[in-house]
């Protein structure tokens, strides 16, 4: 191998670095070909990183006897710097996933644990700090993103779940407790004003002030140290299940909120608490398809003058696909009115409200359906979700390890009327 030379002769400062920093990075093989060279050359400098200016001033300083490759290659790669700026940036924004970060974290304490584990007593290992893309399509390998629409004739999927926590708005805090303005129906609103003795109309949108407290979601699991010396096996078994328990947990505190006895003050609604109950259009028919459609675009368009739009519909898993399987009761063939509802690749769509699920099968029956504008709830972050690997005494005397997941968050509802539940009568048998 040719080290690149440099005339570091009179530089000085950033000119200097860059010149050092492209001396210990670049080097070629004497049997290349000019083009060869140039490929090379251009390669490595991307790998140096050099600024535009660094580059610049590093070109000036070549030395002159260096192959005339060299300087055509280094001159070809400046002139494309913005280019590569331009990559550069794009690559810096992208954020990590969850799982690789977690995994990131699981293999560079894997020594740790083993010693800890040898040692005994109380210890810390690690924290995840960085959390990253928490969202099913980054983390899962051919997952769907919520808003993709899928029109193939054959389930490809392995994992399409959207979870009612994604959808709804986010927001983050730093403080215990977070206010927000209530929506509490309000009356009056613009109107044509011609009068000019009398005066322009009113808007009272009622707003009152809520205060919501910021709780704990956290789970952990307990492991034989033998689980992570194969750390493949580990790694597919915990992106499989922390992320998506801790998701789980999230959407039954949005559904559900949470009771604190001890002081009923922190206590948070979820959206059931605050639902508006479903009543039906005088001359409807009453069918499953008609109440969710109706409750959406009839009850709470109506109910909250169109400030909000219903989104989602949430439903139980078997409701979900029992209205997705509708069959004609004469000739048993699936019989789904013609552009009100669409059931493609696991996917329920009524009315242009995407169907999401709810596995809550105590607070959320077969019977049961919510639909809700997307915009009137908010989960609010204090603190994203951390973990931490720590192994205790009582763990090393049996040679375990536990793993731990925790975040702070709390629930938002700015508008009641936009989140109607009601029932859906269940099937004859």
């Amino acid at each position: 191998m040719a080290k690149i030379k440099i005339n570091t002769e009179g530089l000085e400062g950033d000119e200097l670095k860059a010149a050092q920093k492209l001396e210990k990075n670049l080097s070629v093989t004497e049997d290349l070909t000019t083009e060869q060279v140039k490929a090379v050359v251009s390669e490595q400098l991307k790998e140096a990183g050099l600024t535009k200016e660094q580059l610049q001033s590093v070109l000036k300083a070549l030395d002159k006897d260096n192959p005339e490759s060299v300087h055509e290659s280094i001159k070809m790669v400046n002139d494309r710097m913005d280019d590569f700026v331009k990559e550069s940036k794009k690559t810096e924004g992208k954020q990590k996933s969850f799982n690789d970060n977690l995994m990131e974290m699981i293999h560079e304490n894997v020594d740790d644990i083993k010693k800890a584990v040898r040692q005994g007593g109380e210890t810390r290992i690690g924290e995840l700090k960085a959390v990253g893309d928490m969202s099913i399509a980054a983390n899962f390998t051919n997952s769907l993103p919520y808003l993709n629409d899928v029109r193939n004739n054959l389930i490809e999927t392995p994992f399409n779940r959207t979870f009612i926590s994604d959808v709804i708005l986010q927001g983050s805090t730093d403080k215990p407790w977070v206010t927000y303005p209530k929506e509490n129906g309000g009356e009056g609103g613009a109107a044509m004003w011609v009068d000019r003795d009398t005066d322009k109309a009113q808007m009272d949108f009622d707003l009152t002030s809520k205060s919501n407290y910021v709780h704990w979601n956290a789970g952990y699991v307990i492991v034989d140290r033998d689980f992570l010396d194969d750390i493949s096996f580990a790694e597919s078994y915990i992106r499989a299940k922390m992320l998506l328990s801790l998701k789980n947990s999230r959407d039954n505190f949005v559904l559900n909120g949470v009771t604190d006895a001890s002081d009923t003050s922190k206590s948070v609604d979820g959206l059931l608490d605050v639902a508006t109950a479903y009543t039906m259009t005088t001359g409807l028919t009453d069918n499953p398809v008609n109440r969710i459609i109706d409750s959406g675009y009839g009850q709470l368009i109506s109910d909250t003058k169109g400030f909000y739009v219903p989104t989602h519909t949430v439903l139980n898993p078997r409701t979900a696909v029992r209205i997705g399987l509708n069959q004609a009761s004469g000739s048993g063939e699936y019989d789904l009115p013609q552009g009100s509802v669409g059931f493609v690749n696991g996917r329920l769509n009524v009315g242009g409200m995407d169907v999401l699920r709810s596995f809550d099968e105590v607070n959320f029956t077969q019977e049961d359906f919510l639909t809700f504008d997307r915009t009137a709830a908010m989960l609010i972050a204090r603190m994203k979700p951390e973990l931490v690997v720590f192994v205790d005494a009582a763990l090393a005397k049996r040679n375990k390890v536990m793993l731990r997941i925790e975040e702070r968050v709390t629930l938002a509802i700015f508008n009641n009327q936009a989140i109607v539940k009601g029932t859906i009568p269940a099937p004859t048998t």
